[in-house]
């Protein structure tokens, strides 16, 4: 598997990972990572997060399902 930078966003229709992190999220759904925080702490979003540790991660089925990316 190649290194991807940080910086570089993995189409969505071929994500395999089962969540993202906050910034990755917010790329693919076009908002501020603060919007997503945002919506986890009011619990006002259309998807809701996974708490690990202090840590928002974003299942990646219901970003796909939200967008209408097939999953």
């Amino acid at each position: 598997m190649a290194n991807i930078s940080r910086f570089e966003v993995i189409p969505l229709h071929s994500e395999s990972r089962a969540a993202l992190e906050t910034n990755e999220a917010a790329r693919h759904l076009r908002r501020k990572p603060q919007t997503l925080r945002s919506w986890a702490c009011k619990g006002t979003g259309p998807i809701k997060p996974i708490r690990i540790g202090g840590r928002l991660l974003w299942k990646t089925a219901d970003i796909k399902r939200l967008l209408g990316v097939p999953l």
